[in-house]
């Protein structure tokens, strides 16, 4: 089922169905998740929803979208794909929330309808990496290789030059002793 920006979705209709709803989310309907990122690109949203066996609304599904992260090491903007997983029982009623929020991801809402975007735009937040490049190497870092040119001509030509070379020839005729 496609629908229309902005448009309320009648979860507990939709999970008696259930259906399926895709959707295309702008940035001005994540205003928060807009905050933290350079974002001109769409929210890919895949969602089902279903009742389970106590009559509870459940969404599942997932999100995903192309954005602009600053790098903690290069201070440059790098484009990453962040996707987003959803799992949530869907209520109306705070103190259901409660009981049920000890065991189980919830959402509150105020029980005519949710839009796909208050579904998804925490669960995006909190799939943002904390630091940009920190288990994987920053494409932009520059690689590290000594000699820098690699050239064993001009290597031998430094030892020529360095006055150490001698200490050093030394050094390895007295290991063979």
């Amino acid at each position: 089922m496609n629908t229309r920006e902005h448009e309320r979705l009648s979860y507990l209709d939709l999970a008696k169905r259930s259906a399926r709803v895709t959707r295309r989310i702008g940035r001005s309907e994540l205003p928060r998740f807009s905050q933290l990122v350079d974002s001109s690109g769409i929210v890919e949203v895949e969602l089902a929803f279903a009742l389970d066996d106590n009559g509870h609304a459940w969404v599942t599904g997932c999100a995903e979208v192309e954005i602009g992260l600053v790098c903690h090491r290069c201070s440059e903007t790098l484009n990453r794909t962040v996707r987003a997983q959803v799992s949530a029982c869907l209520v109306a009623d705070e103190q259901l929330a409660t009981v049920l929020g000890a065991d189980q991801e919830v959402l509150v809402t105020d029980g005519t309808g949710v839009t796909a975007a208050e579904i998804v735009e925490d669960e995006l937040i909190l799939s943002l990496p904390e630091r940009l490049c920190e288990h994987e190497p920053c494409e932009l870092t520059p690689e590290f290789n000594y000699p820098a040119s690699g050239d064993e001509r001009e290597s031998e030509q430094d030892n020529e030059a360095n006055p150490f070379s001698v200490l050093a020839g030394l050094k390895t005729q007295n290991r063979d002793l």
